[in-house]
């Protein structure tokens, strides 16, 4: 698969946009928008029983207070966006692609399309866990391992943290493209474990295509993560608290959208390949 085939299929996939098929994500958003609006009501009861009890579980007792809540926020919704995408993603992302493959729900021979999802939902939550186990190791590694080695190489100054984030990031991309066929071949080819071990063989196989493709989407909302989590500090220091909840509601927005595109584009490029037998 050529990378001029890899950029068609992701014009396609904004050409074909359709809210039946990007739903699914949309659902993961309006939760996180809930999650955000109740992080900026920790003075209602109903605010600090929820977010503010998740504040203090996650990062202690003290940041379920103005204006500590807006520091510690970016690192609680890192973890609120991980465990929906992995939990509820497993069933919402291998609905959204059969949406994207268009196909019916009882075509003869194939299970209907609700089968097929179920089916899908085990190996899809274990390729998203095994994935953030990965990514858990990573971002211990990058200030342990990346940070001093760019410090090394390269004499960057103050422009080393935003090499090392960066690096952490591009890798980090790279090992969750590992998992992005696992729903693909799950839904296509029936799920079980076997889907699990294509899955992860196909994302391999395809990384060169599907990798510029995520990062090609993920670009917008990758500049407003690198604000919040290399200026996170500053902006609620010297500016307004309030910014922070702004900035990460646009994050979310940015990352749904680029999430439903990546998949639309790496389920039609997959079609494509498993037909001219690639």
């Amino acid at each position: 698969m050529s990378m001029k085939e890899a950029w068609r299929f992701a014009s396609a996939s904004l050409r074909g946009f359709t809210w039946g098929a990007y739903a699914p994500f949309f659902w993961i958003l309006a939760i996180e928008v809930i999650y955000l609006f109740l992080s900026v009501n920790l003075g209602a009861p109903w605010g600090m029983a929820t977010a503010g009890a998740l504040a203090a579980r996650i990062a202690g007792d003290g940041t379920r207070h103005y204006p500590a809540i807006f520091v510690a926020l970016p690192a609680i919704f890192s973890y609120v966006d991980a465990a929906l995408y992995t939990v509820l993603g497993a069933a919402f992302i291998p609905l959204a692609i059969t949406r994207v493959l268009r196909a019916p729900s009882r075509a003869p021979g194939r299970a209907p399309t609700a089968s097929r999802v179920r089916g899908a939902v085990l190996p899809t939550f274990l390729a998203f866990a095994l994935v953030l186990v990965l990514l858990f190791f990573w971002e211990i590694a990058i200030p342990r391992i990346v940070a001093p080695l760019v410090a090394i190489a390269v004499r960057l100054g103050p422009l080393a943290n935003l090499v090392t984030w960066v690096v952490g990031v591009l890798v980090g991309l790279a090992l969750s493209a590992l998992a992005l066929c696992v729903p693909i071949v799950a839904v296509r080819e029936g799920g079980g474990l076997r889907a699990l071990g294509a899955g992860f063989g196909d994302g391999f196989r395809f990384l060169p295509s599907n990798y510029p493709i995520i990062v090609l989407f993920s670009a917008p909302a990758l500049v407003i993560q690198a604000i919040v989590q290399l200026m996170g500090g500053l902006l609620v220091n010297r500016l307004t608290p309030e910014v922070m909840p702004v900035l990460l509601l646009a994050y979310a927005i940015l990352a749904s959208l680029a999430n439903y595109f990546v998949y639309s584009a790496a389920t039609r490029l997959h079609a494509s390949a498993v037909r001219e037998g690639a």
